[in-house]
């Protein structure tokens, strides 16, 4: 008996014919292999790992931060998911993290400096001083190559000046790390004011091997309550990074007890993703005038319905006044633009951010050498940026590290090489 084929079987064979290039697809992609996957044979369970191939798994795991290295220095870009490091978990086995001080803990530390330091006579950029652990762990890296690599390290806060020059005296002192103050955000004009050589006349191309970036407050700023960063202790509605007397006349006082309750509510929703801004802002407007980081606290909690809620709340009004009141945001696009001015091609950015609006700003010019969002392209299509990203999505710290220092638990650490276009 022949088979008949009509119109009424035409349905079910298109639907048999899809099914099957699906499923064949899904077996020639599944035996392709992933990174930290075994292969499985294609009779047995894709999904459920042997145990040999666990542990091959587990031995790979370690090799993850060097192999992603020497895949960027071949030239070529990662593939992979967000990455866990690993030199972190070897810094926590001591109880300790490294470079740490009373005034701050860095995070990220050995992570920073592994990304960083690839030219030994390099000139570097610390934008981010704070404690200087970070500007320290270059510091120790750079004399341990041998050249004569250098490191300027920028911050408006006098207070940290103080501290990081006592960490770093020693390296001030061979002349292979001097500090700057000023507000990353004008760093290419500061830069040039305090190390003139670094720009000979006639130029002579961007002159720094790498720039480091960590976003934010550190760790003392919060804890002293006379700064007013922190709604967890009692003091002034002050905020400004260059402290108390220091900076423009703008401080979080001025912010709550002047500002409209529109401005005001655009600020708490623009830089704090306060879904409540509107009512938050009234609320302030009506308990006028503040005086204490408490007061605003107690205001801004209002309506919350528990603990939990209330942390998150004060947490985004907080740190919304804290980036108007310093222009934050400014800064950062200020300094990712100048960067690629300063950083010589093959040269390494560094940015560790702790919140989206920093992270979303940082990965649009690092992926498109823009702020929109919209890559580049020549005449047959192929992108132009400024920067090649070592990894499609940003490095993020280890458990261990997160359990002895919770700063780090929101941190997103990107990092990018300079091209020799755009």
């Amino acid at each position: 008996m022949g088979l008949k084929f009509g119109v009424v079987q035409a349905p079910y064979l298109c639907f048999y014919l899809f099914m099957m290039y699906h499923a064949l697809g899904f077996v020639f992609r599944s035996n392709a292999g992933v990174s930290g996957l075994c292969r499985q044979q294609v009779r047995g369970s894709y999904f459920t790992q042997s145990r040999s191939c666990r542990l091959q798994h587990d031995a790979t795991k370690s090799q993850t931060y060097l192999s992603r290295k020497r895949l960027i220095e071949n030239g070529n870009r990662p593939k992979s998911r967000p990455v866990s490091m690993t030199q972190s978990d070897e810094a926590c086995e001591s109880g300790e993290l490294p470079f740490t001080s009373e005034y701050h803990t860095p995070v990220l530390c050995n992570e920073c400096v592994e990304w960083l330091v690839t030219d030994p006579d390099g000139a570097y950029v610390d934008g981010t001083l704070g404690g200087g652990g970070h500007s320290l762990a270059v510091c120790e890296a750079l004399a341990a190559l041998g050249g004569g690599g250098r490191l300027w390290s920028f911050d408006r806060d006098p207070e940290a000046l103080a501290t990081a020059t006592a960490r770093l005296e020693k390296h001030q002192a061979a002349g292979r790390w001097a500090p700057v103050r000023a507000n990353f955000g004008g760093m290419g004009a500061a830069l040039a004011a305090a190390a003139p050589e670094l720009f000979p006349p006639g130029g002579a191309g961007p002159p720094l091997a790498g720039m480091l970036l960590d976003l934010g407050v550190s760790s003392h700023q919060l804890d002293e309550g006379a700064r007013g960063f922190s709604y967890a202790a009692e003091g002034p509605l002050d905020m400004r990074m260059e402290g108390p007397g220091g900076g423009g006349g703008l401080t979080a006082e001025v912010i709550v007890n002047t500002w409209e309750a529109d401005r005001l509510a655009d600020v708490l929703w623009s830089y704090g993703d306060e879904r409540r801004s509107r009512r938050i802002a009234r609320n302030i407007v009506d308990a006028r005038p503040l005086a204490t980081t408490r007061e605003l606290a107690a205001v801004a909690r209002r309506g919350c319905k528990s603990r939990e809620e209330q942390t998150k709340t004060l947490a985004r009004v907080f740190q919304a006044l804290r980036i108007a009141v310093n222009g934050e945001m400014e800064a950062l696009e200020s300094v990712l633009t100048q960067a690629r001015q300063l950083i010589k091609p093959g040269g390494r950015i560094v940015v560790l951010s702790y919140h989206s609006l920093e992270d979303r700003r940082v990965k649009r010019i690092l992926n498109d050498g823009n702020f929109e969002g919209e890559a580049q392209k020549d005449f047959y299509g192929n992108r132009i940026a400024p920067w090649n990203p070592v990894s499609r999505k940003a490095m993020v710290a280890s458990k261990e590290e997160v359990e002895k220092n919770s700063r780090a638990r929101s941190v997103k650490m990107r990092v990018a090489i300079r091209t020799d276009t755009a």
